[in-house]
């Protein structure tokens, strides 16, 4: 595997976090945001870490499976395809059992996976813009499976969208891998979809969030991800768990989850969000081992459980230079061993259950909310 260090200008590295390089691509996205998590989460520093975690291949060699060209618009027989040229307009799938390798190549337009299509591969190139949507000024997402898709795998792609980068509509085992999302409104929507694995993802400036879970969606996997000037989003869904992952300089919060069951979010940071870090609303929610920096609130916890439902809780988190560390209500989540340092204000209740806060020099449980 090597980088498309050619392509890289469709994507233009951003310059708004610290240059920080790997040795090897891949599953050393961890490494990276720990170190960033260690910094002082500043924006001004030049940067470009696609270098080490974008893993797309450059054959560019002549396809052994059957080729596809600018005379390809629709595959309706399994098999497996290959770009042997760059598409100025986007593919249509309406066959089972696909393997779509773009080669190196780029599509400009968008790929619609079929009704009920199933078993599709997606990789190894760059999808550009999306098809002109159906009213004036609208485009499609870059890859849309908009009808009850089964087993699909995008893995190694570079998408710059006008709009959406990829949109799953009553979809199930979803995996997608080593991609790379840029502009547009937002990355990765999913509606009503279940079975979904996302690792080793960038998202960068979007207006939207970069990953978006939605209605009545279940079992989702997020990890070793970075959303930059984006962030991730769960609304009205169950079974879904962030970990290894970050979310930076977004417009609002870096993981937010909104009337959802079963939440998981552990060890991820959250840096340089207007406003919280982690914002949870929902019943038995987990956050442990993150870390919220220079946020307008670090970790948010308030409504959203019905009465005498166990809400969730939080443990062994630090907050640090927020306006707000740890903000709670009156719902009955639980706060064990987090730290809130330097913070404008450390803990603030709201009217809900006491942190309990002491200094570090007088903790003297495992328990204790330490506030310095």
């Amino acid at each position: 595997m090597q980088l498309l260090f050619t392509l890289f200008s469709l994507v233009l590295c951003y310059s708004q976090m610290l240059c920080l390089f790997s040795a090897t691509p891949g599953d050393r996205m961890w490494d990276m945001i720990q170190t960033i998590g260690t910094q002082t989460c500043t924006t001004e520093s030049a940067t470009c870490i696609l270098e080490s975690l974008v893993d797309t291949t450059a054959t560019n060699l002549s396809c052994a499976p059957t080729p596809i060209n600018n005379l390809t618009f629709t595959i309706v027989t399994s098999g497996s395809y290959c770009l042997s040229e760059n598409l100025t307009h986007g593919l249509q799938i309406g066959a089972n059992n696909i393997t779509i390798d773009l080669n190196g190549h780029s599509i400009t337009g968008s790929i619609f996976l079929g009704n009920t299509v199933s078993n599709i591969v997606i990789k190894n190139g760059i999808i550009l813009d999306g098809d002109p949507g159906p009213f004036p000024g609208s485009y499609n997402p870059c890859i849309n499976g908009f009808q009850s898709n089964d087993n699909i795998v995008v893995c190694d792609v570079i998408i710059a969208p006008i709009a959406q980068a990829m949109r799953f509509d009553q979809c199930q085992n979803i995996s997608i891998s080593r991609c790379y999302c840029k502009g547009g409104t937002t990355s990765i929507t999913f509606v009503t979809c279940n079975d979904i694995t996302i690792h080793n993802c960038i998202f960068a400036n979007t207006s939207g969030s970069g990953v978006f879970i939605r209605t009545n969606s279940n079992r989702a996997v997020i990890s070793h991800c970075f959303a930059y000037g984006s962030n991730f989003s769960t609304i009205d869904s169950n079974d879904i768990r962030y970990e290894q992952s970050a979310a930076f300089a977004s417009n609002g919060s870096g993981f937010t989850c909104n009337v959802c069951n079963r939440v998981t979010v552990t060890q991820c940071i959250a840096c340089n969000n207007q406003l919280a870090g982690f914002a949870n609303l929902g019943r038995q929610i987990t956050v442990e081992h993150c870390i919220a920096k220079h946020n307008g609130q670090g970790f948010s916890f308030q409504s959203g459980a019905a009465p005498g439902t166990p809400y969730g809780i939080a443990r062994e988190n630090l907050a640090e230079s927020n306006s707000v560390g740890f903000v709670a209500d009156s719902n009955p989540f639980g706060y064990v061993a987090n730290a809130a340092i330097t913070n404008t204000i450390n803990y603030n209740t709201g009217g809900g259950p006491p942190f309990f806060p002491v200094a570090p020099s007088a903790a003297t449980s495992y328990w204790n909310n330490i506030s310095a």
